[in-house]
């Protein structure tokens, strides 16, 4: 989050204030990530299956981590030339459209294994069906 911050600020003037959802957006997803964390400590004993866990750390982490990265990495091993500006400019836009539509696709993903975890984890535990009848009462007396 610092680094996003320093980044930013590095890469503009500093006359411009920050944008309103560009903070909103910068202290969001760490908050989210820890109330995240304290409702799977919360549940740690009664998550109903752990692959689910799994997913959505997965999905997060390929969010908010290698998506930017990517990115980062493609601006910096290919800068914009003058000769090649359209061509380029266009290009990271498209990537640029990629990465935000795959971002909030992940994360609707992500949330809905996060849910669904949540859900069975506070739902109650079914009885198991067995095939054989329950004894009776006078069972104990019948031999």
């Amino acid at each position: 989050m610092l680094f996003g911050v320093i980044s930013f600020l590095r890469d503009y003037p500093s006359d411009i204030e920050l944008p309103i959802s560009y903070i909103f957006f910068e202290f969001f997803w760490p908050v989210l990530l820890i109330i995240e964390f304290y409702v799977y400590w919360f549940i740690r004993d009664r998550i109903y299956n752990k692959q689910w866990v799994h997913i959505h750390v997965w999905i997060v982490l390929l969010c908010l981590g290698i998506f930017p990265i990517s990115v980062t990495l493609y601006r910096k091993l290919f800068p914009i030339t003058v000769d090649s500006l359209f061509e380029q400019d266009s290009f990271f836009s498209t990537l640029v459209q990629i990465q935000i539509y795959g971002f909030w696709l992940l994360v609707g993903i992500g949330h809905v294994f996060f849910i669904a975890t949540i859900v069975k984890s506070f739902s109650k535990k079914q009885d198991t069906i067995t095939d054989e009848p329950a004894p009776g009462l006078l069972d104990e007396f019948a031999d």
